[in-house]
């Protein structure tokens, strides 16, 4: 349900930024609301609640932005806020983003100054949101795609310049926490996810699935990612999540 409930997010988003092309017939059971008019480019769309939200990348630096629109009557989008990731974000582009129980996370890459990582911040009240703070793990430039699962409340992050994800142990973040700075240690870091690098991660119902560029989705047990970290916490050989399957290295069936 989840994975339907972003694709249809999705259509909203280009049904509202882009509307229908001219000279293009919507099919007959899709019907265009509203048309929300956008001069930067929009990489990414959630939706929660009524609320819906668009991460603008802008690759050559900021300023990094997410666009919330309240959607409420969907057929006269309000814009609530033109949220702006403040420094060390602030010139970078969020290429992915992602709302739920009150928190707004972002995934960003830059090539120009200033930082990669996830951004995370308070959207209890969409109209005035409120940064928290930021995650920055070693060597994970380009956070491409991140997936944040509301049930387990860990946050995994995609590397889209090496074969490696990292999971982020958030259980202690509420929208109410006072800001926390940066995150720089995951709570797992998995390596080995194909040879080139990983374009996309999600979690939901005990499963992560993350995309290698070069070998196909591979599936991985999180069902227990607490508690395995709990046991084995005093031991560096704790183990990691594990994959349930992966594609054989040039198998196109």
């Amino acid at each position: 349900m989840a994975i339907n409930r972003r694709s249809e997010w999705l259509s909203v988003l280009v049904l509202i930024l882009y509307g229908i092309g001219h000279g293009q017939e919507p099919p007959v059971n899709m019907h265009m609301r509203a048309h929300w008019t956008s001069s930067v480019p929009c990489a990414d769309v959630w939706g929660d609640g009524h609320f819906l939200f668009g991460a603008h990348y802008q690759r050559w630096g900021g300023p990094a932005q997410v666009t919330i629109l309240d959607i409420l009557n969907p057929d006269a989008p309000v814009l609530a806020s033109i949220y702006f990731i403040p420094p060390p974000g602030d010139q970078s582009g969020p290429e992915d983003v992602q709302a739920s129980n009150g928190l707004l996370f972002t995934g960003n890459e830059t090539v120009a100054s200033g930082s990669d990582g996830a951004f995370v911040a308070d959207v209890r009240d969409p109209y005035n949101p409120r940064y928290l703070g930021n995650i920055n793990v070693p060597n994970f430039r380009r956070v491409h795609t991140l997936s944040y699962d509301p049930d387990s409340r860990f946050l995994y992050l995609a590397n889209s310049r090496r074969p490696e994800f990292a999971v982020i142990d958030l259980r202690w973040l509420t929208p109410d926490a006072a800001p926390f700075g940066t995150i720089t240690t995951p709570t797992w870091h998995v390596q080995n996810v194909g040879s080139s690098f990983v374009h996309e991660v999600y979690a939901r119902n005990g499963r992560l699935y993350a995309s290698a560029w070069d070998s196909g989705v591979w599936v991985y047990d999180v069902s227990n990612v607490a508690l395995s970290r709990r046991a084995c916490s005093a031991r560096r050989q704790a183990t990691p999540p594990t994959p349930l399957c992966r594609p054989k290295m040039g198998d196109s069936s």
